[in-house]
């Protein structure tokens, strides 16, 4: 019977799963939207929602209760000065979901879980012109061949 059971456990222990949460949740805020199985994009969308709308960038107790959760300084820096500036007054509803289709191996059903519209571009997410640039400088360098005696 599945009474009383109010998070998901995906076949693994505690920490195992404390990890897959912090790295689906990690991997959202970097990249802006990552593709997984249904229960696990409903999880981070769970988690997002609950670590962004209590969160406060002029305040130091919020960066710590979200350096507690990743452990890593530059993530709680990146939401603090590039994301949480986009959300405005929104409060809540900061990650959607949309089916994507079949994954090929197991034909098990994949799910695009992705950041609003205003947050996705302006997040981690590099823009064009920076790739851009880094492709021009990388395309200028001569390589040397090295030469086999």
């Amino acid at each position: 019977m599945k009474h009383r059971l109010f998070k998901t456990y995906f076949n693994r222990d505690t920490n195992a799963r404390k990890a897959l949460r912090v790295s689906l949740c990690r991997a959202l805020l970097e990249r802006g939207e990552i593709i997984t199985t249904k229960p696990k994009s409903r999880e981070v969308k769970r988690w997002i929602d609950k670590l962004l709308s209590g969160f406060d960038s002029s305040s130091l107790h919020s960066r710590r209760l979200l350096h507690k959760f990743f452990g890593k300084r530059d993530i709680v820096n990146s939401v603090a000065e590039k994301i949480i500036n986009l959300l405005g007054e929104r409060k809540s509803g900061f990650v959607k979901i949309k089916f994507v289709g079949l994954r090929k191996g197991d034909n098990s059903a994949l799910y695009r879980a992705s950041l609003v519209n205003g947050i996705i571009n302006n997040g981690f997410k590099k823009n064009k012109v920076q790739l851009e640039e880094k492709k021009k400088v990388v395309g200028e360098k001569k390589v040397v061949p090295k030469i086999k005696n």
